[in-house]
């Protein structure tokens, strides 16, 4: 027998483990790699068709519309397949037949050739009950398809079209996928054939969500507009009030302001005393009545809302409370073009709230009114110091009596599609902010300003 004596040495030992070790980590690390270069190079065209499945479902999350839909399913088939079109039918809203509505490529007339298959029609029938792919050039030896006229039959050579596989949502039909012959001619592979059905079948769950989505959209921009058609309809009262105290009242109150001086003036030097005290505290009650009602006209309907925008509204708004004796400064950020009616009179009107509830709770010696104006979305911030309060507590009483204050006011930044958000505590002020969408009516431009408003 042979013997091998040798004794390694300790750094053999240890260098030939290390190496091990190494090349064990390396092939670990590497396996992947090697696993997806060996399906690439001995299986490409089912590794190609994998990927390009595995991309698809990783995207059908993102996908909420028929155009997205379309525009990222077909040109990846037309690629993959090598064929010259594919193309997307769904049903009209009109008479539920199935028409093309989405082709790639694209082109002039591209669509023009493609039947379109009503209701009733055998092949309709057929992929509504199979959930397999339809080869058209099979038609004529189907039993199913013996009520197909010969000019139908006609029609469909014509088109180009070889296969057709159906799109469904929870067993109903709601699409169907059409692809033209390759341009080898070689037939459809049943790897193209699984490709074709995985995203078919993925594709009709995006068919019933974007559907769902549309409908949701819709029935969003019907609320805003009755919301819209609501507010202007509001603020249309509230102006022609307003006229009417300005033509009305307010004159009945000046003009019986100059008779109770002219009945002063017209009483002689010498006369009752206390007929004069009287008079002057009528004349005193018609100058404060007067002064009051055009506040509330001013409120019901702001001229400057109107004639000169958002901004000097709010910074005229902002001077009742300088008149008495708060510290407030204004600051405007961005473009202040005019925007729509819905949004300026909503942000007037939730400032106005929000001055309100100052002046008569907060206590407050500082307010600071900031606006942001950006491409679609306006930033509307008011901030004081303040005693603040319980927010939470407030709002609960504010529901339970049915005090519409803070409540009213969210509740018109939410019609518009807006957001609002209050910050506050016992004794650390309180800020508000506001977000809304924005729909510009004109341009306009506004330097950045930072204006302090004083007595």
């Amino acid at each position: 027998s042979i013997v091998f004596d040798f004794v390694l040495s300790y750094e053999a030992l240890l260098f030939a483990t290390l190496t091990a070790v190494l090349a064990a980590l390396f092939v670990y690390f590497l396996r992947p790699t090697f696993s997806t270069m060996i399906d690439y190079f001995f299986y490409r065209e089912t590794y190609l068709y994998r990927q390009i499945l595995l991309r698809f479902d990783t995207e059908m999350g993102t996908i909420l519309s028929l155009d997205e839909l379309a525009n990222r399913m077909l040109s990846v088939i037309v690629k993959a397949m090598n064929i010259p079109r594919a193309v997307l039918l769904f049903q009209n809203e009109t008479d539920n037949n199935f028409v093309a509505r989405y082709v790639h490529p694209e082109g002039k007339g591209i669509t023009e050739d493609i039947p379109t298959f009503v209701q009733g029609n055998p092949i309709i029938s057929w992929l509504e009950k199979e959930n397999g792919v339809l080869y058209l050039n099979q038609i004529d030896t189907m039993m199913e398809f013996r009520g197909l006229w010969h000019e139908e039959k006609q029609v469909l050579r014509a088109s180009g079209l070889d296969l057709l596989c159906p799109l469904k949502s929870r067993g109903k039909l709601v699409g169907i996928l059409a692809l033209e012959n390759k341009k080898s001619r070689k037939p459809f592979s049943q790897e193209d054939i699984e490709m074709i059905k995985g995203m078919a079948g993925k594709a009709g769950i995006i068919v019933e969500n974007a559907r769902m989505f549309d409908a949701l959209s819709q029935q969003q921009l019907q609320v805003q507009r009755l919301l819209s058609d609501a507010i202007h309809a509001r603020e249309s009262e509230r102006q022609r009030i307003s006229v009417d105290l300005h033509d009305s009242v307010a004159q009945w109150l000046a003009g019986a302001s100059y008779q109770a001086q002219t009945v002063e003036a017209l009483l002689p030097e010498d006369g009752n005393q206390k007929i004069r005290e009287q008079i002057s505290t009528l004349e005193n009650t018609i100058e404060k009545s007067l002064k009051e009602l055009r506040r509330v006209v001013v409120d019901l309907r702001p001229p400057a809302l109107d004639e000169l925008g958002l901004s000097h509204a709010l910074r005229q708004s902002l001077g009742s409370l300088t008149n008495e004796g708060i510290k407030c400064s204004f600051s405007e950020e961005g473009d202040g073009v005019r925007l729509s009616p819905e949004v300026e009179i909503t942000v007037y009107r939730v400032v106005q709230e929000a001055f309100t509830n100052i002046r008569k709770h907060a206590g407050a010696s500082k307010v600071d009114l900031k606006i942001e104006y950006r491409r679609d979305k306006l930033t509307v911030r008011i901030q004081d110091n303040g005693k603040g309060f319980d927010f939470a507590r407030t709002m609960r009483n504010a529901i339970s009596v049915g005090n519409m204050g803070l409540l009213g006011m969210r509740q018109r930044v939410t019609m518009i599609g807006g957001t609002m958000e209050i910050r506050t505590r016992s004794g650390g002020g309180t800020l508000i902010i506001m977000n809304l969408p924005v729909k510009r009516e004109q341009e306009g431009t506004s330097d950045e300003q930072n204006q302090s408003i004083s007595d």
